[in-house]
């Protein structure tokens, strides 16, 4: 039951027997820990589809129909409970897919599924070495256990969606025979504050740059491979304005530098992650690294260098692990880039924004980014580096703009840019009957207030938003700490009070 004194999580008994989880809780729990099991990568969510259907398959002899699109987005059909087919009919949704971020010595949760445990003060699940998938298991889960729930409601659209860690893809591309115009409101549960119900959200679209090189003979020079590790990296909408160390940027930088009084030529730059041959964008890059050719006299003057650039990111970034290693490149037979190529190469990289752009106010107080952009992903290629970008705005328009200037800035180095089709924003107004209802609930279920807020990260109501007009929508969750990160943690009693409040706002609905 322990690893380095961690207790593993392999059923939810191993909750129970800490404190006494109603019955819709325990089964959350049990259909959460069957899913860490299942890879779900985006893009690759086969597995988890099929135990959706199956699932559903499951409780046809209870009226239970279920629907998969050719983009695998699950369609569940929950009939009213008797003598409550005329009230409200509700949308509850949620998407599949996780982040699949794992440390170098833990197998990829996109292969093996992941391995849950509980913290030593009985407090949060995690997982070891690696992202834990909460966002968004433990909302399907919710929505799975509500399935057999024993209240009143009207009929239930349980709509579980592929491919939104990468763009909203699984959404954009939906399609069922389905008139979901003919209900009352849809709730989304992909939040990640238990507490806040979010009512806004920012749009987002990748910037996906390709900037010729050139190579030539790397004889008498000596490869050496850097490698910049130890960041927190972490969501690119949630993290984005904590000014965590992006370990491109920084890595890019610190060669700059050195370049400045020892030559060196590039052979390779390479950071992000792409799992599967599934690009993960909304990610700030933890790692990085790079193949440099040097003179080899200079080996010991650059190695002198790189721990004074240690020096500067530790007091920059103190809460981040952040530290260089330098060795010897295994293979020495590589061409390098031209000096041309190099500086370029470099210096788009510098000049390339990341960060946020732009500020908002919160519907609570205090302040948001309106407007962002992650630099993600490089690699390089014999004869191209290519880089991606993920931008966010809570303006469509705005997001636009600022894409542009990014393919004008990549111009200038002799670049090519495309831009993907974006994802829309999502801005409700702010005094819905539905967000007084939802506050009611709440202050009758905890005796204190349920705050709003919008969120910078992407969320799939924007899409249906322009499906479905004027449809009341919101998006509320559990608890979960630093997601998409492998620090990712859900809070346990966030996740009681969670699913305790999305089954009275059910059954409330009905009443």
């Amino acid at each position: 039951m322990k690893e380095a004194g961690l207790r593993k999580l392999k059923n939810a008994s191993e909750l129970q027997k800490r404190k006494e989880l109603e019955p819709g809780v325990f089964r959350l729990w049990e259909h959460f820990l069957n899913i860490t099991h299942i890879p779900r990568q985006s893009g690759h969510e086969g597995p988890m589809t099929d135990f959706l259907m199956r699932f559903g398959a499951e409780r046809v002899n209870r009226g239970v129909e279920t629907f998969r699109d050719e983009t695998g987005n699950v369609l569940m059909i929950i009939p009213s409970s008797r003598g409550c087919e005329n009230k409200p009919k509700l949308i509850l949704q949620g998407h599949q897919d996780m982040v699949c971020e794992n440390i170098k010595s833990r197998p990829s949760p996109a292969e093996n599924g992941v391995q849950a445990y509980v913290t030593k003060d009985g407090k949060r699940v995690k997982a070891k070495g690696t992202t834990l998938g909460a966002d968004n298991g433990i909302g399907v889960s919710s929505l799975l256990s509500l399935a057999d729930e024993n209240i009143e409601h009207g009929q239930l659209a349980l709509l579980f969606t592929v491919s939104e860690e990468t763009g909203l893809d699984g959404v954009r591309k939906m399609k069922f025979d389905h008139d979901f115009t003919k209900y009352q409101a849809l709730i989304n549960i992909d939040s990640e504050d238990e507490g806040k119900a979010t009512i806004g959200c920012a749009g987002g679209g990748n910037s996906l740059i390709s900037q010729p090189i050139e190579r030539i003979s790397s004889q008498g020079k000596k490869l050496m491979r850097i490698e910049l590790s130890g960041g927190e990296g972490g969501h690119s909408g949630i993290e984005i304005a904590k000014k965590r160390a992006n370990a491109l940027k920084e890595l890019n930088s610190a060669l700059t530098r050195i370049s400045g009084s020892h030559k060196l030529n590039l052979v390779s730059l390479e950071a992000g992650k792409i799992e599967n041959e599934v690009p993960v964008r909304n990610a700030i890059p933890s790692h990085a690294e790079a193949v440099i050719a040097i003179n080899p006299e200079d080996e010991a003057k650059i190695r002198t260098a790189l721990r004074k650039e240690k020096r500067l990111l530790k007091e920059r970034f103190k809460k981040e692990k952040l530290g260089f290693s330098f060795k010897e490149a295994e293979d020495q037979s590589s061409e390098m880039m031209t000096d041309k190529s190099s500086y370029f190469a470099a210096q788009l990289i510098n000049d390339l924004p990341h960060g946020v752009y732009g500020w908002q106010q919160k519907p609570d107080g205090g302040r948001m980014p309106s407007l962002s952009t992650n630099l993600a992903i490089v690699r390089t290629e014999a004869k191209a580096v290519k880089i991606d970008l993920m931008s966010r705005s809570s303006n469509d328009e705005a997001l636009e703009t600022f894409r542009q200037s990014i393919s004008k800035l990549a111009h200038e180095y002799g670049a090519a840019t495309i831009n993907t089709d974006p994802y829309p924003a999502w801005n409700p107004p702010g005094d819905l009957p539905l967000y007084d209802f939802a506050k009611e609930v709440y202050k009758k279920l905890f005796n204190r207030k349920l705050k709003t807020s919008k969120t910078h990260g992407g969320l799939e109501l924007g899409f249906f938003n322009k499906m479905w007009g004027d449809m009341p929508m919101l998006s509320i969750g559990p608890t979960i700490k630093d997601a998409h990160s492998v620090k990712e943690s859900v809070l346990i009693p966030s996740v009681t009070r969670f699913y305790k409040y999305l089954t009275a706002m059910v059954a409330e609905m009905a009443r």
